[in-house]
């Protein structure tokens, strides 16, 4: 097992350092801005977000907060204002939203709401696809709000224009790693 830093220096001035194991994102990943204060920060294991996730504007107040696992959302995501106030909450059970919070300046709850899951797709998304069986597919497709895509082929034709998503954690890695979702699509009925 090989484990070392890498550091980075980008264009705009700000630059990185991330910590790998065996070429793979493991450890603390972090961005700092040109003035040497963090930018960003995240927990990885075995290339995937896995733990806190944290963003700082210039002046090194948070702004945003997530918990990952697996690179799926789990927890409390947490948005603030530029001062560090608690804008908004919305609370993840391995990536099932469950309730949304929103203050107002002053820390007063001024919405609070109970989310379904209905997730409607309105424009086509790349996405890779694991069937109800769980066999991983190993290339990506596209949803539409009516169908799935594979290629230019019809794979699956949806009834309704909203699905429910259960994000589903790997316990082995994928081919190719992406920023896409990984997880089984179940159909919701529209609200």
């Amino acid at each position: 097992m090989k484990r070392n830093i890498e550091t980075r220096e980008y264009d705009d001035g700000s630059r990185g350092r991330f910590e790998k194991l065996n070429g793979k994102h493991d450890g603390l990943w972090q961005i700092f801005y040109p003035n040497g204060k963090i930018k960003w920060e995240k927990q990885m294991s075995k290339g995937f977000d896995h733990g806190y996730s944290r963003k700082f504007n210039q002046d090194g107040y948070l702004v945003e907060e997530r918990y990952y696992f697996k690179d799926v959302l789990d927890g409390c995501w947490k948005i603030f204002d530029d001062m560090g106030r608690l804008k908004e909450e919305t609370f993840f059970d391995m990536g099932y939203a469950l309730r949304e919070k929103v203050y107002d300046s002053e820390g007063n709850v001024i919405k609070d709401e109970a989310k379904d899951n209905l997730v409607s797709y309105n424009a086509i998304k790349d996405l890779p696809y694991i069937r109800q069986d769980f066999k991983v597919i190993r290339k990506h497709v596209k949803f539409s709000s009516d169908s799935i895509y594979e290629a230019e082929k019809v794979i699956q034709e949806f009834k309704r224009t909203a699905f429910k998503i259960r994000p589903t954690p790997l316990d082995h890695e994928l081919s190719k790693k992406s920023n896409s979702y990984v997880g089984d699509i179940n159909l919701g009925r529209e609200g």
